[in-house]
């Protein structure tokens, strides 16, 4: 476990840990989530649901400081579009983000946006490793860009495209806190940064 990574376990049973699910997190600029993993080379696949926000902003992931080694995704506002760089490939996709919520899968060097596909022939030089991967945030990633300030509905990480290794949802836990909850691993993922996250009710 990564020291610093607040979490709450699940002893299981049928009860969950959670009064309910919620519809989405949203960040401020001020918050984010460790998602309690070191980011490796086999981490080829990310499946996510999230909103476009009106800034440059650290989306998911982390990085060694460098785009040649960093498993992450950056909005561009510029473009109106989201920047990837994971272990195959790296680059500005040319798909725009909608106004609205965004479905984005990341598999090696194919990216999918509200199902528009886009390819990068580049290959990464370099593999990352030894980096936590943060959701609302980037770590290590650019100081010019803010934390991620939009709604996020669920983060889905696998290892070797297959197996599953974080299926995050968004939940009100028994203390009336938002906060993200893991079906894979039954741990509860609280904020790590300051203020409070803004949330939606399922409708």
């Amino acid at each position: 476990m990564l020291v610093g990574a607040r979490t709450g376990a699940w002893s299981g049973g049928a009860k969950l840990p959670y009064k309910r699910r919620l519809a989405y997190l949203q960040g401020t600029g001020e918050q984010f989530i460790d998602a309690n993993i070191v980011v490796v080379p086999s981490l080829l696949k990310m499946e996510l649901r999230c909103s476009m926000v009106a800034k440059q902003a650290k989306l998911v992931g982390g990085r060694n400081g460098s785009s040649n080694d960093a498993t992450c995704a950056h909005i561009l506002t510029s473009s109106g579009g989201i920047r990837v760089d994971w272990p195959a490939s790296s680059g500005s996709t040319s798909l725009s983000l909608s106004e609205t919520m965004n479905d984005i899968v990341v598999y090696g060097n194919n990216i999918s946006i509200n199902g528009s596909l886009q390819t990068y022939s580049k290959q990464k030089s370099n593999l990352p490793q030894n980096y936590r991967f943060l959701i609302f945030d980037v770590d290590s990633g650019p100081s010019a860009y803010s934390r991620y300030n939009g709604m996020i509905e669920y983060v889905n990480l696998y290892e070797d495209g297959e197996n599953a290794t974080r299926k995050m949802i968004p939940v009100m836990d028994l203390n009336n806190e938002p906060c993200f909850y893991d079906e894979i691993s039954g741990e509860l993922f609280y904020n790590m940064g300051t203020g409070n996250f803004l949330y939606g009710e399922l409708e």
